[in-house]
C-alpha cells in the first residue's frame, strides 16, 4: 500500500523548490523582536523566517510561525524535557500542474540541536522519497482528476502529510507522518506511517531493532484490542490481518509504529481490519506495563 524505499538523493535539507526552511533561531539575537517574526523572501523561492529568541509561557514548549513548528524547551523543563532536541517542521508545497488542481502539500523535520548531522541527512534523503513518491502518485492521477474536474465531479486532487513528532532526545527521533490522499470518490484515503531514527548513528530503526519479541509485541496488541476496542466488530479474521502486519511477507509494509517518552504506539489504518467507519486505531503500550519489550536504550 505504500512504498517507502530509502532513496539516495541530494541531502542538505533541500527537498524542492518552494521548501520552507527555519534558521536557528539563536542566529537571529537581536534582529527580531516578541511581536512578530521576520520574514524575507529569497530569490530562490525559499523563505527565510528568522524567530524570536525568546518566548513567553505562552509559546514555551512548541511554536508554530510561518508555517514552521519549533520545539523549545522552557528554563522550568523537567530532567527529560531537558534532554529534548531543539527541531523544527518544514513545509513543502507545490502546486502540480496546477491546471489539473492537483494540490501537493507536506512536511519535514530538521534538527535544530548541534551534532547530528548524520540523523538529518537520513531524515532529509526519506523527506525526499516521500515527496518524490507524492509527486509520481499526482502524475499517476492526472489524467482521471482532470476528468472529474472537467466533469465538475471534484474540485481538486490532494496528497498532504503531516509530520508529528512523537519524541527527539539523543536517543532516538520518532515520527508519525499522518498522510491524506483524496483524488475523488466517497471518501479520501487516510492512514499513518511512521518513521523512527537512532538520533546518534543517524540509521532508520525497525521494529526488529527496538524490540526483544515481535511476537510479544503482537500479543500484546491483540490484548489491547480486545480490552479497549469492539472486536464484535472486527470479522472474524482480525488477528490473521494483524499478524500479516507484524510479519509481513515479502514486498508488504509492516505495521507502522513509533516511539515516545511512555510507550510503543502502533498504528492501525482505517478500514485494514475494522469497518472503515470505525476509524484509524492506536495501540498504545507503556514501558510502565511492558517494562522489558521495548529494549532499554530505547526508553
Amino acid at each position: 500500500m505504500k512504498n517507502r524505499k530509502l532513496a539516495s538523493l541530494l541531502l542538505a535539507g533541500v527537498f524542492m523548490s518552494g521548501c520552507i526552511r527555519g534558521v536557528n533561531p539563536a542566529e537571529t539575537a537581536g534582529t527580531t523582536n516578541d511581536s512578530e517574526a521576520q520574514m524575507t523572501a529569497e530569490t530562490a523561492g525559499i523563505l527565510e523566517t528568522e524567530l524570536p529568541l525568546e518566548t513567553n509561557a505562552e509559546t514555551e514548549g512548541q511554536i508554530e510561525t510561518a508555517g514552521m513548528e519549533v520545539q523549545t524547551v522552557s528554563e522550568e523543563s523537567t530532567e527529560e524535557q531537558s534532554h529534548a532536541l531543539l527541531y523544527q517542521v518544514n513545509e513543502q508545497k507545490d502546486n502540480y500542474m496546477e491546471e489539473d488542481c492537483i494540490y501537493v502539500t507536506g512536511q519535514a523535520v530538521e534538527i535544530l540541536t548541534p551534532g547530528y548531522d548524520a540523523l538529518n541527512e537520513a531524515m532529509a534523503a526519506d523527506a525526499n522519497v516521500r515527496w518524490m513518491d507524492a509527486m509520481s502518485q499526482a502524475a499517476d492521477w492526472i489524467d482521471d482528476v482532470r476528468e472529474m474536474v472537467e466533469d465538475q465531479r471534484m474540485e481538486h486532487g490532494s496528497i498532504e502529510w503531516e509530520s508529528m513528532v512523537q519524541r527527539a532526545d539523543p536517543k532516538v527521533v520518532s515520527v508519525a507522518f499522518e498522510r491524506y490522499f483524496y483524488m475523488g470518490g466517497a471518501h479520501p484515503w487516510m492512514y499513518t506511517e511512521g518513521r523512527t531514527w537512532d538520533s546518534e548513528m543517524g540509521t532508520l530503526l525497525q521494529l526488529t531493532d527496538v524490540v526483544q519479541d515481535v511476537e510479544q509485541v503482537y500479543e500484546a496488541a491483540v490484548l489491547y484490542l480486545q480490552k479497549e476496542t469492539d472486536v464484535a466488530d472486527f470479522g472474524e479474521t482480525y488477528a490473521d490481518t494483524l499478524y500479516a502486519m507484524f510479519f509481513p511477507t515479502e514486498g508488504q509494509d509492516s505495521i507502522p509504529w513509533t516511539l515516545d517518552e511512555e510507550a510503543l504506539t502502533l498504528y492501525i489504518d482505517q478500514g485494514s481490519i475494522a469497518p472503515y467507519a470505525m476509524g484509524a486505531i492506536e495501540v498504545i503500550l507503556p514501558y510502565a506495563a511492558y517494562p522489558e519489550m521495548v529494549l532499554a536504550q530505547y526508553q
